[in-house]
């Protein structure tokens, strides 16, 4: 097959970044806007030597009864989404389908109990994004999100995923950066908003003239936002404004820098907190770790119920601000420690034997060398936050066989509704 040729595909079943799976002369081809049972006239897009990827332009035939009209004018295009073209509740059961498959392929495992999804709004729920920006003397400026396995942006000029707040900026910020002396030197602009307050980072190359400051500071005063230059470690405000961003979980307030991780969905990362508690079961006689602590997004609503939290992060910046979230909440009882959990320390490990309950939050890439060498000897429960169930089903395995933890429950949270990505939580208990 060849890149841009029309081929008619009847789709088999899903894959799990949401596209659908057909075979076509005994090569598997991925097929994006398909449904399982459709038959559909798509064009390939990509080819690799052991399979193909496509797009489906029609549904020629057995049109899905989960089809639905996708809500957003760049679907299809932008990849930021992958799924608005399938019922929101069906939505909710592939991704409990996904991570079942995984577990039991990659790790025969299954969990004692597969808890109910945990949603929330399924649009306009996204406090924060990074959009790229390019320019180009074809295709002049574009801003929005990239397509699908490719540097090339959509322009959007809204977002139906993003708070209001934000999808309304983006033909504002259009304007602007069309009209900025250095538009050549931003790369991305991330955009966040918690409660009124919402700021505008740009990522900027250190080249930056006194003119666009001015440029820059007309539009903080005129939409009422605060405006940030990120250039390397360097974060500098351009605007007169220069708001506090923040959120409470548990009655903690957690103050945000412009330009730090931030989990994008707030009622979903309040959820994670609670169960998180429920789950773990803190109290005041337990030393609990918290691993790929951040912030303290986890650390100081445990703190509340334990007798102690270590939060290990290797990200400098983060500590900080995890520290001086202690301090904002008086919490007293948490301590904040620098560590790469990727590749464990002697000194690393000796810190967490008295642990009696850990928790861990890694990124995407997951655990392993973590959970392979840390003995467990006085852990019973380990709550295992994950963003990626083929990680976590690696992990889980090594948790059961090495060191024979049950794996008791998993539980999926729809962090970002209308795509593939799946947000788990694993329960694990020491066996006897």
């Amino acid at each position: 097959m060849k890149n841009g040729e029309r081929v008619t595909l009847t789709i088999q079943n899903f894959a799990h970044d949401g596209r659908g799976v057909a075979r076509l002369m005994g090569k598997t081809v991925f097929v994006s806007n398909a449904l399982p049972g459709e038959t559909v006239e798509t064009e390939i897009v990509c080819t690799h030597r052991s399979f193909d990827e496509a797009k489906a332009t029609s549904v020629l035939s057995g049109k899905s009864h989960l089809r639905v009209t996708p809500k957003c004018e760049y679907f299809g295009k932008c990849g930021g989404c992958d799924l608005q073209h399938i019922q929101d509740s069906y939505q909710l059961k592939y991704k409990r389908d996904v991570l079942a498959e995984i577990l039991a392929r990659q790790s025969d495992l299954t969990s004692e109990k597969e808890l109910e999804v945990v949603t929330s709004r399924p649009w306009r729920y996204r406090r924060n994004a990074r959009i790229a920006v390019s320019i180009s003397l074809e295709h002049g400026l574009k801003l929005g999100f990239r397509e699908r396995g490719s540097r090339t942006v959509v322009h959007c000029l809204k977002c139906d995923v993003l708070d209001p707040s934000l999808s309304d900026l983006l033909p504002h910020l259009t304007d602007l950066i069309q009209g900025l002396d250095f538009k050549n030197c931003i790369s991305e602009v991330e955009l966040l908003s918690t409660g009124d307050n919402v700021t505008v980072t740009l990522f900027i190359e250190p080249k930056f003239g006194a003119s666009d400051r001015i440029k820059l500071s007309d539009f903080s005063n005129s939409h009422k936002v605060s405006v940030y230059r990120k250039s390397g470690k360097i974060t500098e405000s351009l605007g007169s404004l220069n708001t506090e961003h923040g959120y409470y979980i548990n009655n903690l307030y957690f103050e945000v820098s412009p330009g730090s991780f931030l989990q994008t969905n707030h009622e979903i990362n309040s959820a994670l907190a609670s169960y998180v508690l429920e789950v773990l079961r803190p109290s005041k006689k337990e030393i609990i770790a918290d691993l790929f602590c951040g912030m303290g997004n986890f650390s100081l609503p445990l703190a509340q119920l334990a007798g102690s939290v270590l939060g290990v992060e290797s990200d400098k910046e983060l500590l900080i601000q995890a520290r001086a979230n202690a301090d904002l909440n008086a919490i007293q009882n948490c301590e904040f420690l620098r560590g790469d959990l990727f590749k464990c320390s002697d000194f690393l490990l000796a810190r967490l034997t008295d642990c009696e309950k850990i928790l861990l939050d890694p990124p995407r890439v997951g655990a392993l060398d973590f959970v392979t060498n840390c003995d467990f000897e006085k852990v019973d429960h380990i709550v295992y936050v994950s963003c990626n169930p083929s990680t976590f089903a690696r992990d889980a395995k090594v948790l059961c066989s090495r060191h024979k933890f049950i794996l008791i429950s998993t539980r999926v949270f729809d962090m970002f509704p209308q795509t593939a990505h799946v947000e788990l939580v694993g329960v694990f208990e020491k066996g006897i």
